[in-house]
């Protein structure tokens, strides 16, 4: 799920544009899943809003290679059918790191007790403007 945030244009091209993308899980299995966790692994070109939050800091737990890998534990049971959102990434897409973020992608890791879920979620496939997908014509050069 994500939401559009700040806006900031100049001359009717956009400067910058913050969106928060939430993860969310849900549980199709039978039993309630008490423990589980989410790896999200962030390209560090990608700018994340309020990266000096408390929360963030704790969540990191490696760098390198060109991504940050952040871990989310669940903070409570979840039962059949239930969603939940697990975390809310904020992040910025500027004139700065505009021109690649179409090969950007954030690569998803659930652990829970009955294996592991892998899932890549490319940025040029979620992120919209305007109702359309995010381009960087839509930026100032």
């Amino acid at each position: 799920l994500v939401k559009e945030g700040g806006i900031t244009t100049q001359n009717n091209k956009l400067k910058s544009i913050d969106y928060y993308i939430d993860f969310q899980v849900k549980n199709y299995s039978n039993t309630i899943e008490k423990l589980y966790k989410l790896e999200i692994h962030v390209p560090i070109q990608i700018v994340l809003r309020g990266g000096h939050s408390a929360k963030l800091k704790n969540a990191l737990i490696r760098s390198g290679d060109g991504i940050e890998v952040y871990s989310m534990p669940n903070e409570s049971p979840l039962f059949q059918d239930e969603l939940t959102t697990i975390w809310s990434i904020p992040i910025e897409i500027n004139e700065h790191n505009k021109y690649s973020f179409d090969n950007y992608k954030i690569d998803l890791k659930l652990y829970y007790s009955s294996g592991v879920e892998v899932k890549s979620i490319f940025l040029s496939d979620i992120l919209f403007y305007k109702g359309k997908p995010l381009t960087i014509e839509e930026f100032n050069n």
